[in-house]
């Protein structure tokens, strides 16, 4: 009997401690873990939080030592500027003095003759102030060109123009020579306040007047090149005619874009 109370006493001990295995495991709660814990405000901030002192003071150091290079740059391209406004006004003022000496013939360049201001006006090849402007501006384009080549291009034009009207050419070569002739007159009595143009309308002021003096030498270029492709083309008449309005139309933009520019030079750059 006293071993049949103790076995029972133990069964049910037993019983008693044995754990509920029945529990639903969903219901149990895991603290969360470092990566899947929700963000508060204070741990937000301070990912947000603003550079160090010692950052932001390594940025100006940054900024202080690249101050120098950009003020070398800077002047660079403002000396270089001053040069290429010099030698325009310097040629400018050489071809003002030659034009004492322009021969009656206007050194063979007899389209003058054929061109006027206007109905009842007078003819580019008179002596007025406006046809003297008009020939050295001529000139301007034309420089490469010596005397000799100077007659012989007028007879060329002269020739193509029986087969297309090409004499207008002349206008164009006026127009970019006024052109730089007014660009390089605005700037070259400014050019010590060029200093104060800040770096972007400085590199602008440069790339405009370079592409005024690179529209002279381009048109130039094809000038000198008329008179190897005329040699080739001069017995074949189509082709002569179509070569001949192709240039007169590059030649009508090229002016057109320096006029342009000349006056955004003028409009923009009051200094």
């Amino acid at each position: 009997m006293k071993y049949h109370i103790i076995t029972t006493i133990f069964v049910f001990l037993f019983l008693a401690c044995r754990p509920d295995f029945n529990i639903d495991q969903k219901d149990i709660k895991y603290p969360p873990t470092e990566k899947s814990r929700p963000k508060t405000e204070s741990s937000k901030q301070k990912e947000s939080k603003p550079k160090t002192e010692e950052e932001l003071k390594k940025k100006q150091q940054e900024e202080e030592k690249e101050k120098p290079r950009k003020q070398q740059l800077k002047n660079t391209l403002s000396n270089d500027l001053k040069k290429q406004i010099e030698s325009a006004y310097n040629f400018k003022e050489k071809y003002v003095k030659s034009m004492e000496k322009e021969p009656e013939d206007h050194y063979g360049m007899t389209s003058f003759r054929g061109l006027n201001w206007g109905p009842g006006t007078e003819r580019m090849s008179d002596n007025t102030e406006r046809s003297i402007r008009y020939r050295r501006h001529t000139y301007t384009v034309l420089s490469p060109l010596d005397p000799h080549e100077l007659k012989e291009f007028a007879n060329i034009i002269q020739d193509i123009n029986k087969l297309a009207s090409v004499v207008s050419i002349f206008n164009s070569f006026s127009a970019i020579g006024g052109a730089l002739d007014i660009a390089s007159d605005h700037l070259y009595f400014k050019k010590d306040n060029l200093d104060k143009l800040d770096m972007a309308d400085l590199e602008m002021l440069k790339n405009s007047f370079e592409q005024i003096l690179y529209i002279k030498g381009s048109v130039a270029g094809k000038v000198k090149k008329l008179f190897l492709d005329y040699k080739n083309l001069k017995t074949d008449i189509n082709k002569l005619k179509s070569y001949s309005n192709e240039l007169v139309n590059e030649i009508k933009q090229q002016a057109l874009e320096a006029e342009n520019l000349e006056e955004l030079i003028v409009s923009k750059y009051k200094l």
